[in-house]
């Protein structure tokens, strides 16, 4: 009998799937080992027979005559990135699940072979570190080869209250030093012949540009590297033979870039002039005001303020943290690996040592606060991680001893320079003549029905008025106060006995008369109503006050 047979029991049960004895033996079948409890060796199973059978997870999990199998290792039921939480066993689950989620939208080290991508887009952390508290599998799979974050000094501290709903300070200095400095690459792809498509056009600067336009753009057309492009510069240029003259296309990104790589594309054969070019583009990131940032514990915040070194608060040692997050980020989350991971990484910098964070390590008798609180206690520290802090604005010493130790902290793709919106006048739609949407087209924010139930439960109603009509579709009809239509009265020309001027006489075709013709104001989009139903033979009649 192989050893990679999968035999699936399925017992006996009250209307439910096909009893049975199943065996498979076909190739490339999942198959995962578990320890057999009966003879302490390795048994393969497979996807089928696992849902049928007892696995226990720990020692303390097995039920004697009912549990046939254990884990080898107890972190064998978690994902990749669930096993590099560090200390996730202290933690609430659905904060794993949170980090699991973050952990993919780091800003890391995408690529080891950075020099010959060409990603449309891809975000690069250029100060990274390896963490000091990892699990075992982090060495294993050689993720220092692909840093994803920074060790951070943390203080757990309600200080100026910036800080308030998640938000964080960072140290200016800090920050100024690199701390998660990141940029993204771009891609910028120029086809000539999409742009000339029967005229032949060549990557080339003419005798007709001038002596600015040769600082950025060299002999070929195309940017040099290194180059600093802002909005409007030369971007490239090429020369078109039918008109003799060169033209030059302007960059038109919002941030300012450098030229990273310039690649020119031929065909395969290499017979005939190149005709497409790609440019890379680098962008610089430093963290701002709005950054979003994560420990590795689903303790998720934003950057509310870079403030400055003199008065961040400080130890009697003269450390001042990178990092203050609020202390009401705990309770309700019970995030306890993550004061784990304060109080392990606190000790492996004073020691020199990258700690073992692997979960299911530490239990009720074997605590981790004991195990890293006596490398604190041997260094000269407080067993439990609090140090006593001084104000750096007063100087005077805090009533309470701070909790402040090292945690690898992450930062998001998510910037707020990729999501601010703003708009005063714009695009609108053709249709209803309202405001577009979208951020790329520089649309508006939508004003919606729940916001707008909001603004009648103040009683704003002007206000509401504001937003819904004079700031997005208003105008102007004529109606009949009669007949109450917006669409009988039309304006007829009428020319007076000696033809000298024209006037514009507005009458009511219904009634016959001009008697009750009146100006309204009513959003465009409630006129276009008003013509669909007329299309359909509905008529609509509306009632006006003086």
């Amino acid at each position: 009998i192989p050893k990679q047979l999968e035999i699936g029991y399925v017992p006996l049960s009250n209307g439910g799937l096909f009893p049975g004895l199943y065996l498979f033996t076909s190739p490339a079948r999942m198959m995962r080992p578990v320890k057999y409890l009966a003879t302490s060796k390795t048994d393969l199973i497979g996807s089928f027979e696992q849902v049928y059978m007892n696995i226990a997870c720990l020692d303390e999990d097995i039920i004697p005559g009912v549990t046939t199998h254990k884990e080898i290792s107890p972190t064998n039921v978690l994902s990749i990135l669930a096993n590099l939480t560090p200390f996730s066993d202290h933690n609430q689950s659905p904060r794993n699940m949170y980090q699991c989620q973050m952990a993919k939208q780091t800003m890391g080290t995408p690529s080891t072979a950075l020099t010959y991508r060409t990603d449309n887009k891809l975000y690069r952390l250029q100060t990274g570190q390896t963490p000091i508290a990892r699990p075992e599998i982090y060495n294993k799979y050689g993720l220092d080869s692909f840093v994803n974050g920074t060790n951070a000094i943390v203080a757990v501290l309600s200080y100026t209250g910036y800080d308030m709903e998640d938000a964080m300070i960072i140290n200016r200095q800090s920050h100024h030093r690199g701390f998660a400095y990141g940029l993204i690459y771009k891609s910028e792809v120029v086809d000539l012949s999409e742009i000339r498509s029967n005229i032949t056009c060549h990557f080339f600067l003419g005798d007709d540009v001038d002596d600015e336009i040769r600082k950025i753009l060299d002999s070929d057309g195309l940017p040099f590297i290194g180059a600093r492009l802002t909005e409007g510069d030369p971007f490239y240029a090429f020369f078109d033979d039918i008109k003799g003259v060169t033209r030059v296309k302007k960059y038109k990104g919002p941030e300012i870039a450098y030229v990273d790589q310039v690649r020119l594309f031929g065909d395969d054969y290499g017979e005939s002039e190149a005709q497409k070019a790609h440019i890379k583009l680098r962008i610089p990131r430093p963290s701002i005001i709005g950054d979003k940032f994560s420990s590795r514990h689903g303790q998720k915040g934003v950057l509310s303020q870079l403030w400055p070194q003199y008065d961040m608060p400080f130890t009697e040692s003269g450390m001042q943290p990178d990092i203050i997050i609020n202390p009401h980020a705990f309770p309700s989350r019970m995030t306890i690996g993550m004061f784990v991971e304060s109080l392990a990484g606190k000790a492996g910098a004073l020691h020199g040592i990258a700690q073992d964070a692997t979960p299911f390590k530490f239990n009720e008798e074997n605590a981790a606060m004991d195990y890293f609180g006596k490398q604190l206690l041997s260094a000269g520290y407080s067993y439990h991680g609090n140090e006593p802090m001084y104000s750096g604005i007063t100087g005077e010493e805090f009533h309470a001893d701070i909790y402040i130790g090292v945690v690898f902290y992450q930062r998001l793709r998510h910037m707020v320079s990729d999501k601010w919106q703003v708009r005063s006048t714009g695009p609108v739609h053709n249709l209803t003549l309202q405001p577009i949407g979208g951020r790329t087209r520089q649309g508006g924010v939508r004003f919606g029905e729940m916001e707008r139930d909001s603004l009648l439960a103040h009683g704003m109603s002007f206000c509401l008025q504001d937003r819904l009509m004079n700031c997005s579709d208003y105008s102007q009809c004529l109606i009949c106060q009669k007949c109450g239509s917006i669409f009988s009265p039309i304006s007829l020309h009428h020319q007076t006995q000696n033809q000298r001027r024209t006037k514009h006489h507005v009458r009511c075709v219904l009634c016959d008369s001009s008697n009750y013709i009146v100006h309204i104001k009513i959003p465009f989009a409630f006129k276009y109503l008003a013509t669909e139903l007329m299309c359909m033979g509905v008529k609509m009649t509306l009632e006006t006050k003086p």
